[in-house]
């Protein structure tokens, strides 16, 4: 009684309203869509473990510079807003006295190195970055 008054539940309309959408809720009725209910809850949880995700591709460009970007910020070269990343690069040679050609030469190896208008190697990139670092952490000491 209290369920009817309080709640607004009845047993009887709830069994009258789903032997209408479903038919006559037999015992085995009821068994048949638990387990049909528990092999799905358990084949999107199996395909979701077992399945391989890939992974996204990062272009090297970036993977190589955002190392740069962190160590160079904590010594005080964070780029400016709306600032390209071979213009910083170019201020932050600058600004510890990396040669003018070298900095031309990773600003635009690693320009084409972003936006794949060449052939260039990320090792060639990446040790180019390694001599500015020396430089930024020589500079400031």
């Amino acid at each position: 009684q209290w369920n009817l008054v309080v709640v607004g539940y009845d047993g009887n309309i709830q069994r009258r309203l789903m032997g209408d959408w479903f038919g006559e809720m037999s015992p085995e009725r009821i068994g048949v869509i638990m387990v049909c209910l528990g092999a799905l809850c358990f084949g999107s949880v199996a395909l979701f473990l077992f399945c391989r995700q890939r992974r996204a591709t990062v272009n090297p460009g970036i993977s190589l510079l955002a190392p740069f970007s962190r160590f160079a910020a904590r010594y005080g070269y964070e780029p400016k807003p709306e600032e390209s990343p071979q213009a910083w690069l170019r201020r932050v040679g600058e600004s510890v006295g990396f040669e003018p050609d070298a900095t031309a030469r990773l600003a635009g190896d690693l320009e084409t190195l972003l936006y794949g208008e060449g052939d260039i190697q990320p090792a060639i990139v990446r040790q180019q970055l390694r001599k500015l670092r020396w430089k930024v952490a020589l500079s400031l000491r």
